[in-house]
């Protein structure tokens, strides 16, 4: 496997001496997160002609390929199983008709960020895209109902979905598509896409029985939805359902009851009450992640997380100004293994930072922005504790000076990020002295 993903050297020069001198190579990611891949299709032309074992080609990002690179791909990789050409925007219908067609055995397709048209192609391949298991169409936007019904009835066999942040003609319908042809379903993601109702969301709870990550941020649903998730979908572990503000503690209660394996849960922006989230507690004793920021708890209902889940690893309460420091520190004595924390505008102090500091040995995320409480004493005694801290926050704590930022230099020697916006008592010659230690300052 050759992994050059995010790698400034890659250009067709390297790419071609890499296909000349690997014959055997089976694997390979040309892909970028960041900016354009300076390949073109002779690139692509080299890998095929001396590598023709490759079952795994990551491609995300390289926006000078067109067509032509399908082509290669179809007539030279037979044996290809997983293609990623998100963000490949020059690539046509054409062009993925031809790729399907000849490689019967793909499994996984990433196809996010383009104007593939995947309900034409689909409609003329559906009987050589039966191996399918994996679809990524995250921000295609033409993708519509159609097209859902197409890969529906083309790939029966398909495991996971990803149609988030795709145009309006995304609606129920297709999901329906989905849960009538594809009960095999494991992963389904939906996220802002704004015209899909609990009405599509029942029809695959419903259909599909092995479910295990649901996510449809955004979408407007409401408790029905989680009641057919928790009447249904047992083997449920991962939920996101941040800013679904049509849901509450009694779909939550519902939910829970029916889905006892579930480990990562984000209800940000919902409208969940202390008697929602002590619910949740008590059927889900596997928590690892809980996003529970912008909510309605308390520290009552942080109690209840402290009592029955000690297998937390991230915790985010941003803006759940009903959080003390009795809830923090609920939490830090039964979850010593937690790594992430986001308390941002909790109505906490140094007391809370203390307690962690005294537990948790293990945090390397902590955010405490706006705390008006934190000074110096907590951020020191956080610091003594958590050695390996890499990223804090502590925008506008105003009882913060340069002696806790000295002493963060002295006792993490991984911390990577320091976020002081607005922090009056911190001079701009210790964060420079800071700076100088490698530390990336944020002001």
């Amino acid at each position: 496997m050759i992994d050059l993903s995010n790698t400034d050297a890659v250009s067709d020069a390297s790419i071609t001496i890499i296909a000349r001198n690997c014959s055997l190579l089976e694997d390979i990611n040309i892909s970028s997160t960041t900016s354009p891949v300076p390949i073109t299709d002779a690139a692509i032309y080299a890998l095929c002609e001396h590598c023709s074992n490759i079952t795994r080609l990551g491609l995300s990002n390289c926006t000078r390929i067109r067509d032509a690179s399908l082509f290669y791909i179809s007539q030279m990789l037979s044996s290809l199983e997983v293609i990623d050409v998100s963000r490949c925007l020059l690539l046509s219908g054409a062009g993925w008709t031809q790729l399907v067609t000849t490689c019967r055995h793909l499994t996984t397709i990433d196809i996010s960020h383009t104007r593939i048209p995947i309900a034409t192609s689909l409609d003329a391949t559906s009987r050589y895209t039966r191996s399918l298991k994996e679809v990524i169409m995250h921000r295609n936007d033409i993708l519509n109902d159609d097209g859902l019904m197409h890969l529906a009835r083309a790939s029966q066999k398909l495991q996971k979905i990803d149609v988030s942040h795709c145009s309006d003609g995304v609606t129920d319908d297709g999901l329906s598509s989905l849960a009538m042809h594809c009960p095999e379903l494991q992963h389904v993601n939906t996220a802002l896409c704004a015209s899909i109702t609990s009405a599509g969301w029942i029809a695959i709870a419903q259909a599909c029985v092995h479910l295990q990550l649901v996510t449809c941020d955004l979408c407007n649903v409401e408790d029905t939805m989680l009641a057919a998730l928790g009447a249904t979908c047992h083997q449920l572990e991962s939920l996101s359902m941040r800013g679904c503000d049509g849901i509450s503690s009694s779909g939550v209660q519902q939910l829970a009851r029916g889905c006892p394996l579930l480990t990562d849960v984000d209800f940000a922006g919902c409208m969940i009450t202390d008697q929602g989230v002590g619910a949740l507690a008590a059927a889900c004793p596997h928590l690892q992640s809980l996003n529970l920021s912008y909510n309605l708890i308390t520290d009552a209902g942080l109690l209840a997380v402290a009592k029955y889940c000690r297998q937390l690893l991230a915790l985010y309460l941003c803006e759940v100004h009903e959080i003390t420091d009795a809830g923090i520190s609920a939490i830090a004595a039964t979850n010593p293994h937690i790594h992430t924390l986001d308390a941002t505008h909790c109505n906490i102090t140094n007391a809370s930072l203390t307690v962690l500091s005294k537990y948790c040995h293990e945090l390397y995320v902590v955010t405490v922005d706006d705390c008006s409480g934190i000074s110096d004493r907590g951020i020191i005694a956080l610091s003594c504790g958590n050695p390996n801290l890499q990223t804090l926050c502590i925008d506008n704590c105003n009882g913060v000076t340069d002696t806790a930022v000295e002493a963060l230099v002295d006792n993490c020697n991984i911390l990577h990020e320091l976020h002081v916006h607005h922090c009056r008592k911190i001079s701009w010659s210790t964060l420079a002295k800071a700076q100088s230690e490698g530390l990336h300052i944020y002001k």
